[in-house]
């Protein structure tokens, strides 16, 4: 059904028989498990839903709009040593967002940075602030993530901070955002999102502007940005496709699923 669409490509894999692709590679945690990925970019989302043709393609059509939009509208600048972080942050007096990911293919990695897109391209157009990603994996980071920054060791689960506008000088290391123990990361962004948005909403410039600026972002998108004949860029999606892990499901009391509130007994 989707053989005439050249933005799509369908494959299939035999986990029975291929455990390094879907154990180590992606992490697979359930059959069937779907996934929309796109190497280039380093992007992953993953499907909740009936398993039949029509809404499979239904979604893919839904993350293929979203994406097109993401590699257009995404400005990620990608911080690499403790050097190219002074220049970027500490000397910088605007507001700044940086994931640190244990690196860009490991399946976490891959999840957060797709959506730190989408954080960069909601508040594209908002001036006094800028997103920015560390892999930790590089050894030209690795001073500037465990030593600098403080991170913990390797595997660790991205770590997203702050950096106050103005000077910095006094917080270098600037504040963690959120506990990834407690809060699943791509709810805790897509609410960093609209608290920041809302918060810049008289702050915002003419994004047809924005084409040209920003010689420092190394994301690697300009390919994949409309040219100038076309008519518009993509449009932003209602609602950005934020993605994480399945949430596991609630354990009722004593662990053998939900029961009846007993009469006269209110939940505090």
């Amino acid at each position: 059904m989707l053989e005439d669409d050249e933005n799509i490509e369908v494959g299939a894999v035999n986990c029975a028989t291929q455990n390094v692709i879907c154990h180590q590679w992606f992490g697979i945690p359930e059959f069937p498990s779907l996934l929309a990925l796109n190497d280039y970019h380093g992007m992953r989302q993953e499907y909740r839903g009936d398993f039949q043709p029509e809404p499979v393609i239904a979604w893919l059509k839904t993350v293929e709009k979203e994406w097109k939009w993401l590699m257009h509208s995404s400005n990620l600048i990608e911080i690499n040593s403790i050097k190219h972080f002074n220049k970027q942050v500490m000397s910088s007096d605007e507001f700044w967002i940086v994931v640190y990911m244990d690196g860009f293919d490991c399946i976490s990695c891959q999840t957060a940075k797709t959506n730190a897109m989408r954080l960069s391209a909601s508040l594209r157009g908002y001036t006094g602030i800028k997103i920015g990603i560390v892999s930790c994996e590089d050894k030209s980071a690795n001073a500037l993530c465990y030593k600098d920054q403080g991170l913990p060791s390797r595997p660790h689960a991205p770590v997203v901070k702050g950096y106050s506008t103005g000077p910095k000088g006094t917080n270098r290391q600037g504040e963690v955002l959120y506990n990834t123990n407690e809060v699943e990361q791509h709810i805790a962004l897509e609410l960093l999102e609209r608290t920041v948005r809302l918060s810049l909403a008289d702050k915002i410039v003419e994004t047809d502007a924005l084409d040209s600026e920003n010689e420092a972002s190394t994301s690697g998108y300009e390919k994949d940005k409309p040219k100038k004949e076309d008519k518009k860029p993509p449009e932003r999606p209602q609602q950005p496709l934020w993605n994480g892990p399945k949430r596991r499901d609630p354990v009722g009391w004593g662990g053998g699923g939900f029961h009846e509130v007993p009469r006269g007994f209110r939940l505090q």
